[in-house]
């Protein structure tokens, strides 16, 4: 239990959340105001229009999600 704590302390370091932005260009977990460089801000990323009536199983939803084109 304390090595996934350790792992997940390491992780969310501010640290590690800045080497994220800057090499993989993702969005930190909990460095709100740091974007990855040309991307906007989370909040300006509209969600995507998913009707959730329709995850309610397992091959219906991949295909919700291959439809969107998030998969």
């Amino acid at each position: 239990m304390q090595v996934s704590l350790d792992l997940l302390t390491y992780l969310l370091s501010d640290e590690v959340q800045r080497e994220f932005i800057e090499k993989t260009y993702e969005y930190s977990l909990v460095l709100k105001d740091a974007n990855p460089l040309g991307l906007p801000p989370l909040s300006q990323i509209p969600s995507p229009r998913v009707d959730l009536s329709l995850l309610a199983n397992l091959s219906k939803t991949q295909a919700l999600l291959i439809k969107v084109g998030l998969i």
